[in-house]
């Protein structure tokens, strides 16, 4: 079976069109008259492929893949190409998206909190009570704080400063210590020194006292999800641990 090359047509050692086609069709009707019946017969239904017209041959059912022109070929290659590249772009576009969007998302703490380690801390500058503190704390959706490692204690101790702060610590009378959320105290964290019911942050250490005394109090709440562009508003501050 002869090919088409991308010569010209007729050139030396180069087939033509019309001489690679009247080949095709000398061996598709070869194939033909070995299939025809006992009688010499041509099976009914069966027409040739190929016939000879004005000098020329013609293809009646389809062309010989073996003539098709080259180019034919590069197109479709060309066509699934860019099928693929379609593909990978808007793979791409999804994932720029996707990532897009949650990039637009960041934690952060209100104005006046700060926040460290998945949490926003706010430390009054006034004095009350451990009841009236854990009320102002509650107004701002939050509660006397909460201290759950080591870490945290480190934090607000030199946060704190030299000031005392009530925490969510309390206790009935001769009761354990329990939270302001009503889980009990690890004593294994800190050790509340002194025989009061409400616990708060000393200098260097925890102590208890009666709960009607005045001190500054800290809350803590989990801080929220808000967009990029109102991130760290003014007056937002965040603890950076060293």
């Amino acid at each position: 079976m002869c090919q088409l090359e991308n010569a010209e047509v007729g050139g030396e050692g180069t087939p033509s069109k019309e001489k690679c086609l009247l080949e095709s069709s000398q061996h598709l009707n070869r194939n033909t008259e070995s299939s025809k019946d006992g009688n010499g017969e041509q099976p009914s239904g069966s027409e040739p492929l190929f016939t000879k017209q004005n000098g020329t041959v013609d293809v009646e059912q389809g062309e010989n893949p073996a003539c098709l022109p080259k180019y034919k070929l590069p197109l479709v290659r060309g066509g699934i190409g860019v099928l693929v590249v379609i593909v990978v772009a808007l793979t791409i576009a999804v994932a720029l998206l996707a990532e897009k969007n949650c990039d637009s998302f960041v934690m952060r703490c209100p104005d006046d909190w700060i926040e460290y380690q998945g949490k926003c801390y706010y430390f009054s500058n006034d004095k009350k009570s451990w009841d009236s503190s854990q009320s102002s704390c509650s107004s701002l959706g939050a509660s006397l704080a909460r201290i759950d490692t080591q870490k945290e204690m480190n934090f607000t101790m030199r946060y704190k400063g030299q000031a005392e702060y009530w925490i969510g610590l309390r206790r009935e009378q001769d009761q354990p210590w329990t939270w302001v959320n009503s889980t009990e105290f690890n004593s294994l964290l800190f050790r509340v020194r002194a025989d009061g019911n409400c616990a708060y942050l000393s200098h260097n250490f925890v102590g208890s006292t009666g709960c009607s005394t005045l001190r500054h109090w800290v809350c803590t709440k989990p801080h929220r999800t808000t967009r990029a562009e109102d991130d760290l508003k003014p007056g937002a501050r965040r603890w950076i641990a060293s």
